[in-house]
């Protein structure tokens, strides 16, 4: 296979979207349904961007109740550097450099979240 074959393959799972809201990135990340973890890149004017999940997880895990949602979204924040703000996981990029990096950082952690917590309901 040649480089730009797959490329061009691989080009097909880019997805980015404007809205409202900033642009929705549909990521190479999935949650355990299999669906594709989509962040939302906002500029703050100055250079600084944020990319968040949007508060995926919390919403689709909030019966787990606050303290395991916690303990589930921290364990995230803490392999992949992230924050989290109102139930939303996310990171800053203070250079545009550094966006693609911080995608990646947020899908990813969404996404152990997303497993973390689904192992957990399974345990229960």
């Amino acid at each position: 296979m040649s480089i730009e074959l797959f490329l061009n393959a691989i080009g097909k799972l880019q997805h980015v979207e404007q809205t409202d809201n900033g642009l929705l990135v549909k990521t190479h990340c999935m949650y355990p349904s299999l669906e594709r973890v989509i962040v939302v890149v906002n500029s703050r004017g100055t250079g600084d961007f944020v990319i968040s999940d949007g508060g995926k997880v919390s919403e689709e895990f909030h019966h787990l109740g606050e303290e395991m949602l916690t303990k589930v979204l921290g364990c995230a924040c803490e392999v992949f550097g992230v924050g989290r703000r109102s139930g939303a996981l996310f990171s800053e990029a203070n250079h545009a450099d550094d966006i693609a990096t911080k995608v990646l950082f947020v899908a990813n952690a969404s996404a152990f979240a997303a497993f973390t917590a689904l192992e957990y309901e399974a345990a229960t």
